[in-house]
């Protein structure tokens, strides 16, 4: 009886190790993907200015 109590108990808690790790695991995912997102839009912020400028010395008016 007491090997079944904690047979049960250990798959239990089996059980919740393995869906905080795939939680975790999406977490994980969602951030890198925001930090991407937020290096390009930094790449393309601090090259805009100069894509302006040259746009705006190339103009013949």
């Amino acid at each position: 009886m007491i090997l079944v109590l904690v047979l049960s108990s250990f798959l239990l808690l089996s059980g919740y190790v393995i869906s905080a790790l795939q939680s975790a695991t999406s977490a994980r995912r969602f951030v890198e993907k925001v930090y991407l997102k937020q290096q390009s839009y930094h790449a393309l912020v601090s090259v805009l200015p100069l894509i302006i400028q040259a746009l705006k010395e190339d103009d013949p008016s």
